[in-house]
């Protein structure tokens, strides 16, 4: 039941999993809407995070006419401008492929590959930022996708491993070095990891084919 510390030494407690749009909406509507971020224990997130345990947790937020933006908003906006520049682009250009986009404390940016493609020229810049108008006009949110990257390679690794313990267990029992039930454990072992491999490979592609769809992404 996570116990969420506020910057004013508030708290509120949860049953259940929760985040800081949660939080905000608890608090009041007004504040949720002008949310764009938090600092959870300190780091930098985004409001769909979950929260698991006890937290600290200080909302982030953008209002209008504020005369000192927040810097923390501030990078929030410039993390949100470079994935809105960067759909932008491959809109006019689809068949390059995007690879990295942070924000900076003056900006932001994108590095893109242009494999077999001319790179951009200043001449495309009015038509990126049209694009890119056009993007925020549609208002859509932001939604936070997680590809299982961590599971796929730690699957991988221990699929690895049981293989190598596996290709082992066969020499030794040849050798007559190891029984028959080492040798089974080792496959069992083995099939296993490999389930889990492949259970990670395919959620990871789905993952992927979601995430295109919903981006309107059609290259590979």
């Amino acid at each position: 039941m996570p116990i969420i510390t506020l910057p004013d030494g508030t708290t509120r407690s949860y049953d259940t999993i929760t985040s800081p749009l949660q939080v905000a909406q608890d608090i009041s509507e007004g504040l949720a809407n002008v949310a764009i971020g938090a600092r959870l224990n300190g780091e930098l997130v985004d409001l769909s995070t979950p929260i698991h345990e006890d937290a600290e947790l200080k909302l982030v937020t953008a209002r209008k006419g504020e005369k000192k933006s927040d810097p923390d908003a501030l990078m929030l906006i410039r993390h949100s401008c470079a994935h809105i520049m960067a759909e932008a682009i491959q809109k006019i250009r689809p068949n390059i492929e995007l690879v990295y986009g942070p924000p900076l404390v003056n900006g932001f940016y994108y590095d893109i590959s242009f494999t077999n493609e001319d790179p951009l020229s200043s001449d495309e810049f009015e038509e990126i930022e049209q694009v890119m108008k056009s993007i925020i006009d549609e208002d859509r949110p932001f939604t936070r996708y997680e590809l299982a990257i961590d599971d796929f390679y730690v699957s991988k690794n221990n699929m690895n491993l049981a293989e190598r313990i596996e290709r082992k267990n066969q020499i030794k029992f040849s050798q007559g070095m190891a029984n028959s039930f080492e040798l089974r454990q080792a496959q069992s072992q083995l099939y296993k990891t490999q389930k889990n491999y492949l259970d990670a490979v395919q959620k990871l592609v789905s993952k992927k084919i979601e995430l295109k769809t919903i981006l309107n992404i059609t290259n590979n």
